[in-house]
């Protein structure tokens, strides 16, 4: 009984194979030309690879081509300083406070 279902199964599974062969036989006997060249594109795995490869192929030659466009690059930036750099300079017994650098520094570059 052990052995039965298993047996039994694969026949099963053999002749529903048989008869969806037997199916796309009849159906491409009575195909012309372009229906068979159709039916060889959509079922032929090799067919689709090379579809594919031809898609990469096209994407990387736009990428490669995009090395020969123009570039434009931008850079801006903008400093704020909250407490400047003060120095004592002392002349003549007298010291005068001296503030060094800018309250706000930016630049941009094209």
């Amino acid at each position: 009984m052990t052995l039965f279902k298993p047996f039994l199964t694969a026949v099963i599974i053999c002749l529903l194979f048989q008869q969806s062969s037997a199916q796309s036989d009849s159906l491409l006997r009575d195909a012309g030309l372009e229906q068979l060249t159709q039916y060889a594109l959509r079922h032929k795995p090799g067919v689709k690879q090379s579809y594919i490869d031809q898609e990469v192929g096209e994407r990387d030659i736009k990428s490669a081509l995009s090395g020969w466009l123009p570039q434009v690059n931008g850079d801006a930036s903008f400093n704020h300083n909250i407490k400047q750099q003060v120095n004592a300079l002392t002349t003549d017994g007298q010291t005068n406070y001296i503030v060094f650098g800018t309250k706000n520094v930016s630049s941009v570059v094209l």
